[in-house]
Formats: structure tokens, sequence, C-alpha cells
């Protein structure tokens, strides 16, 4: 372990920070302001969280096109997107050098990650902004909160709740590529019932995905969101949030392939919630029954036919249902006791289909349960403890007990030291423990994957918040890594399985500074530095890039007109483990531009990679050219 060694050093160059000069300032800095709900599990005054946390907002959000979520979420510190060939391919998240199925991501609390995906990831291209509110990144261990997934972090997509009068909003673009896509919301509330909901149609002819294909490979996404609550009584209510994401897409490999390959998959997912309060508000409750389910179909017909085989399609189908409860106590007016617990049932199933019949290739379901619990203690008003512990049974991989502990110390007005410890745990996934295919044996002996973590940093705010700073130092260590193990050789007949044979070092920096030099210009930059390493041979991890940075400005010369010119860059890394296949690195510009000719209408144009970088994300797939779109919003 080498924790103490660079947790000293962190801890210098954190205090090395505090020297900067503070102004005297009167409002409440910028960092320390809001609430934020993913790092304690409730709703929490951002000054008093320990944990790293990134909170992408309403107004970043509407900025953005509804269809990617991508492009805000790779501008987050710590974080590393790759998607395989432009809209419609599938599109992984790292958090801190963590594999991608290592982050566990929610909506509204529920997770999402899929159980029939071989590794658990989620695929993010299914995601769309359709009546998002805000997104909060969550980053370090943190399955002490949350259980299974957690090691790299948590994301959590929270909807929007509906709020005075009925209010809507319309919009259309289109450009490069055969693109156009609408959207539509509306929300409101009246008499405690409030209701948010949102529809998006997003259509693209595409590019060759594939640097060896032969044709434009298309992409189709709809969404639809809504979600309601209701104030039954003065201290009780209730919300539901049902949502559907569906994506159609033509699919190229690294090999070249027909038209009619293609891929669709929709995640379906429901949440009821009941919420009541006792004893004036110091005892808060609620209770989620949650289900999601998602489908993935990929029918391959070129590819077959080249072979000499049949064509077949590929269906992988995986459901999760079950309740969890919580229960918030206030204590000492001033501290809070979270106890809380949840039962889950996962199903998943593989089954390939041809003309001649139908195989299963792997069908299993596993029941879990778990009881948590956080105590936040505030000894006096400028420092906050957390401590976090979950024991969890995952049915056949055995219980594993996890934890985490948090401190934010408020020593100025306008700084913030923080820090946090913990372990995380994932489960191995039901493909992992039952699959029993032609090339593929399950193997129902395998270990929980473990980490322990840490982090440190500090957040401080200046020149009465015009200006704010945050710099953090992280480490995880995680054992156990879950790799295909191909034990009998690729010769005829043999079959592979998994093993828990790999274990992986990886800690950085993350830098993020904000100013407003004048009223009409915001000027905001993020850096990373990561180095994650195979512990046994210390190679680098593949596609973790070792540097990536990113700067934004924003002028509004007028109220009516807004520009955003933004520049993403990421550094070399390797596509494959070993130090194979190195991949160059890119300097991607986009800009965004509006301008409200009426108080209720706008025009807004976005220019994506404006300078024509020509790079990968991914070895031998290809990436969008300059692409310019334009569209107009409407307010009612």
């Amino acid at each position: 372990m080498v924790f103490p060694r660079r947790a000293a050093f962190s801890a210098a160059v954190c205090l090395a920070c505090f020297s900067l000069p503070v102004e005297a300032r009167a409002q409440t800095p910028v960092l320390l302001e809001g609430v934020v709900v993913t790092a304690s599990r409730s709703a929490e005054s951002a000054a008093k969280v320990g944990s790293s946390i990134t909170v992408i907002g309403r107004e970043e959000i509407e900025r953005a096109r509804a269809s990617n979520v991508k492009e805000l979420l790779e501008t987050v510190p710590g974080l590393a997107v790759n998607e395989a060939g432009g809209a419609g391919g599938t599109a992984s998240v790292f958090i801190r050098g963590a594999d991608s199925d290592h982050t566990q991501v929610l909506i509204d609390g529920v997770r999402v990650n899929d159980p029939g995906q071989a590794s658990g990831e989620f695929d993010f291209s299914l995601l769309t902004l359709a009546n998002v509110e805000r997104i909060e990144v969550l980053r370090g261990p943190q399955s002490g909160l949350y259980g299974s997934d957690a090691i790299g972090g948590v994301i959590n997509i929270i909807t929007r709740k509906g709020e005075g009068p009925l209010q809507g909003v319309v919009e259309a673009y289109g450009g490069r590529y055969g693109t156009h896509a609408e959207r539509g919301a509306i929300s409101g509330s009246h008499d405690g019932i409030a209701v948010s909901a949102a529809a998006t149609n997003y259509r693209t002819s595409g590019f060759s995905r594939s640097k060896l294909g032969r044709e434009d490979d298309g992409a189709e996404k709809q969404s639809a969101n809504i979600r309601m609550d209701a104030d039954l009584t003065a201290n009780a209510g209730i919300t539901v949030a049902l949502g559907r994401y569906h994506v159609d897409a033509d699919v190229d490999t690294n090999v070249a392939r027909g038209e009619d390959d293609t891929a669709k998959r929709l995640l379906t997912t429901g949440a009821l919630t009941g919420r009541w309060d006792l004893m004036e508000g110091a005892l808060r409750n609620k209770i989620t029954l949650f289900a999601n389910e998602t489908v993935r179909t990929f029918f391959d017909d070129d590819a077959s036919s080249r072979a000499g085989l049949q064509p077949q399609t590929d269906v992988f189908e995986g459901q999760r249902f079950g309740v969890e409860a919580q229960s918030d106590i206030t204590v000492r007016a001033v501290d809070r006791l979270t106890l809380g617990g949840r039962v889950e049932r996962e199903t998943g199933r593989q089954t390939t289909e041809t003309t001649t019949g139908n195989t299963v290739a792997f069908s299993g379901e596993e029941r879990t349960s778990a009881a948590f619990g956080l105590y936040e203690f505030n000894p006096f008003e400028a420092l906050t403890l957390t401590a976090a512990a979950r024991t969890e049974d995952f049915g056949s991989a055995g219980v594993e007990d996890t934890y985490r502990f948090t401190g934010a110390w408020r020593f100025m007005d306008g700084a913030k030291l923080r820090a946090s410890y913990g372990t995380a745990a994932k489960a191995p996934t039901l493909s992992q423990r039952f699959a029993n295919s032609a090339l593929t044996v399950g193997n129902p002996d395998l270990a929980v994957e473990k980490s322990t973590g840490f982090d440190a940093g500090v957040d401080q705010s200046l020149l009465s918040g015009k200006l704010t700073l945050s710099a953090t130092y992280f480490q995880n260590e995680i054992t156990d890594l879950i790799e295909f193990f191909d034990a009998d050789g690729f010769g005829v007949g043999a079959r592979g399985t998994f093993e828990n044979i790999r274990a992986a070092e990886t800690s950085g920096w993350e830098f993020a500074a904000g100013v407003v030099p004048a009223s009409w210009l915001r000027l905001d930059a993020s850096y990373t530095y990561l180095d994650a390493v195979d512990a046994e041979t210390g190679a680098p991890l593949q596609r973790r890039p070792e540097h990536t940075a990113s700067v934004r400005a924003t002028f509004t010369p007028t109220e009516a007109f807004k520009l955003t010119a933004s520049a993403l860059y990421v550094g070399e890394r390797f596509n494959n483990a070993d130090r194979a296949n190195p991949l160059d690195d890119y300097v991607r510009v986009d800009l965004n531009a509006a301008y409200a000719f009426t108080p209720n209408a706008e025009l807004f144009m976005f220019v994506e990679n404006l300078g024509g970088a020509d790079y990968e994300e991914i070895q031998n797939f290809n990436t969008a050219d300059r692409s310019v779109f334009a569209g107009l919003r409407a307010r009612f």
C-alpha cells in the first residue's frame, strides 16, 4: 500500500493552495452554494459535502443538444468518455481510471445498469436530456452508500419537478449528416400536484462507423419521460416517474459490415415513491418501488453471410425490480442519522435466433438484499463529518461489507477542505456466472471485485465569488478484477470462462477553475492528470488518457445574445492493454450560439469539431467531421 506517502503529499499541496490571499466577501461562495442529493442520499447543502462531486445544472443542460449526454460528461474532471463511431454507437464512461462497468448509473436515485450486459455497464448512448433537471457526478468508491458497481463513482440523472404555472418548450434543429431533431416539454403545478413531461426525437444518416466500412451508418433515438409529484397531506406525498429510451442504429465493428446489420436498444424505467414526515419533520421516511428493463437486439446479416453462416439475431434482456426504504432522523437538531434497506431481483438472458431455431447462451437470476446507514455529525458549525456503512448479500457471490467516511471543514469564508475514504464492491454479473454458450462457460465461484480509495481536496472562492478554484488528489486500488480467461486455447470446441485475475491502481489530480472577469464574460477550465495502470505489470490501462483538459468561454454581450466557445483536449492513450495500438492526442473545438429575437423565442446554432480534427476515441472507429446545425426554440 502506498496510500500514506501519497496522502501526505496530497495534504501538503492542498495546504499550499490555502495560502492564496482571500478577499473580504459578503456573499456565499459559488462552490458552497446549492443543494446536492447524491453525496449523502438526501438533500444536503453543498457546503457540508466532503466528497468530490460535480453538478451539471439546468442552464447548461438546456444549452446542450437534447440527444447528447456524452458532450456534457466529457468535460467533467476525472471522466473519460468513449463512443463507438458517433451517434447511436455504444458510449462508455470511465471515472478516475476505473472500468466502465465500475460506474453506477441512477435515474432519480434508482440504479439502471444493465443486468443482461456481459459486464453490467450502462450504455450512455441510450440517454437523452428529456425532462432532465440536473446531473450529479459523485467520484470515488461509493458502495457504502449505493452498493454494487460504484467503484469509480456514481452518476445520478435527476428529472425535473413541475413548478408554477403551466409552461412548455418546443424546439427543432437540423444540419450535417442529414441530422434533424425535435423536442417538446411541458411542466407546471397546481393544488399540490406537479407534473413534468418531455419527449425527443433524433435522426441522422450518419457516416461509416468503421474506417473500413462501405456505407453510412444512420441512427435514430427517441425518448419520453414523465414525472408526477402529488402532496396527499401537508406531511405526505407520492412521486411517480416513468421513462422510455430507444435507439435504433446501423452497426459497424472494426471490420467492414453491411448495411443490414443493426442494433436496437430499449430502456424502460418506472418508480413509485411514497414519502411521509413524522415528529414535525424530524423523521422523514420514503419507500420506493422500482422496475427497469433493458433489451438489446443485434441483427447480424452481412458478416454471417460472408462467413457462409445463417443470418442471426442476438437478443440480450435484463430486468430489475425491487423495493428500497430509507428514513432520515434529525439528531441534536443539527445531525442526521439515515437508515435504510433494499431488496431487488435481477434477471438476465441471452438468446441467439436463427432460421433453424433458437439457442439460449445464458439465463440467470439473482436476488440481493442490503442494509445501510449513514451518520452526519456536525461537532461545530464549520465542520461536517459523515460515516456510512452497507452490508449487501449478493446471493451466490456472498456477502460484502463496505463503508465510506468524509469530512468537510469550512475553515474560512469561501474556502473548504474536504476528504473522503471508502471501499467499494462489484458483484459478478449474471452472464459471468451463468453463461453456457459454444464459446463461453460461466464461473459460479467468482469473487466480488473490490476497491479501496481516498481523495482530498480544496474548494475556494475569491473576489466575492467571481473566481472559484478547486483541486483534488485521488487514489484507488482495485483487486479481484474479473476477466475472460481462455483456458483451452482457441482450438475447435474450446470454451473460455471468467476468473478473478487482475488488479489495478489509479491515482491523479483534478483541477477546476471559473472566473467572471466582466459582466458579459465567464471562463471555465478543468484539467485531469490520471495514472491508471495494471498493478502487476505497470502497463497503462486501455483508453485511459493521462492528460485531459477543457476550457470554455461564455460571452453575453447583450441580454438577447449568448455565445459559448469550448475546447476539449484528450491526451495520448492505448486502445489495448500492454501498450498496444496507441491513439493520438487531439483537440476538438465547439461553438454554441443563441439569439432571442422575442422573450419567448430564440434561434440557435452550434458547430461541432470546428477545426475538423481527425481523431479516434476507439481504434478504427470514425468520429464526426466539422458539423454545423441550426434550429429554433420557442417557449409558451
